[in-house]
């Protein structure tokens, strides 16, 4: 399991060099993708630089600047940046926090916690489900854009796998 919570790391990391490198704005886009990837480095580590309900609350207390800041005007909106792309990020942080809470991270299994409700499981896998499907909606409708940037696929396909390899070793680790 710690290889697929350590494996979800890479396509996260990709996926915040594309936000990074497709748009403009720290706060909306990239700060988001480096906060999950923290998470994810201390949860696979079990290095326990915070709690996980810490990060859930930091996690869901983020999630939703990205879309904020995209109804204000403060990312920038059009060819680099669809506002759908600020929805990705906002979901992304939610289902990260729901996996962080409920996903088998170490300090969870060295707390006891080896399986989780099989309601919590299911409300869960719906999530992710949902986030999966709007991630390969999403990167379908990007893909037949007038104005394709790969940077912007690309980054939606590394949340989109990131996302499913957590989700496999959390509800694999809870089940």
């Amino acid at each position: 399991m710690e290889l697929l919570h350590s494996a979800a790391i890479v396509p996260a990391v990709v996926a915040a060099c594309c936000a990074a490198g497709a748009r403009r704005h720290l706060l909306g886009s990239v700060l988001p993708s480096l906060l999950m990837i923290l998470s994810m480095l201390d949860l696979a580590s079990g290095s326990g630089v915070l709690w996980p309900i810490a990060w859930v609350a930091l996690l869901l207390a983020v999630s939703p600047v990205p879309v904020a800041m995209a109804r204000r005007g403060g990312m920038p909106i059009g060819r680099m940046s669809p506002p759908e792309m600020a929805l990705h990020t906002s979901i992304g942080l939610v289902v990260m926090a729901a996996l962080t809470a409920f996903g088998g991270s170490k300090p969870m299994e060295q707390a006891g916690h080896h399986t989780m409700p099989p309601v919590l499981m299911a409300v869960v896998g719906i999530v992710v489900g949902v986030y999966l499907v709007f991630t390969v909606v999403l990167a379908g409708s990007l893909s037949r854009a007038p104005r394709r940037s790969a940077l912007l696929e690309v980054e939606v396909a590394g949340m989109g796998v990131s996302i499913a390899l957590m989700a496999i070793a959390g509800f694999w680790m809870a089940g």
